[in-house]
């Protein structure tokens, strides 16, 4: 069977899937490209290779304590206007993510914190735990906070290890 111009089969396709998915009006229906499974699957296990940063745009949301960024001074609320000296001020998050996967050793960041320009040099990707689980004492009281950021493979170790810390402080 032939068409009047080529089509390429691997777009026709995933357009009927999207066009199926979309049909059913359901948020949470969908498919994955192999990119995004694959950060789905990072996810759920709880690790992966990076500097320790979630980012919304160019807008550092969370720094994951004891990573490369963190260790480097880059803290939450820094706004990334530069790697490696390329202007990324404008770019999305995805953009960002991308070329630091493109460089991963001896990166440089320039952030804006407040009205200040600061720059991080020799930051490389290494292999994260991510945390899933934060606990706290509530200030000025004996109770114990712990909250599940999001579950995966590792959350029940995690949790588990939250309470045996707060327990150890003799926390409600």
């Amino acid at each position: 069977s032939s068409y009047y111009k080529d089509i390429n089969k691997e777009e026709a396709i995933k357009s009927a899937i999207n066009g199926l998915t979309s049909y059913l009006d359901e948020t949470y229906t969908g498919i994955l490209d192999k990119n995004k499974a694959n950060l789905l699957l990072e996810d759920l296990n709880a690790t992966y290779d990076g500097i320790g940063i979630t980012i919304d745009n160019n807008v550092i949301v969370h720094v994951i304590k004891d990573s490369p960024a963190y260790n480097a001074g880059i803290q939450s609320d820094d706004l990334i206007i530069a790697i490696n000296d390329v202007d990324v001020s404008l770019s999305s998050g995805e953009e960002i993510s991308n070329l630091l996967k493109e460089n991963q050793k001896n990166i440089k960041i320039s952030v804006k914190r407040g009205e200040e320009i600061l720059s991080f040099e020799n930051i490389s990707f290494s292999k994260l735990d991510v945390p899933r689980v934060e606990y706290k004492i509530i200030d000025n009281t004996n109770i114990g906070y712990m909250q599940i950021l999001l579950f995966s493979n590792s959350v029940s170790e995690q949790a588990e290890n939250a309470l045996e810390e707060l327990r150890s402080k003799n926390i409600d």
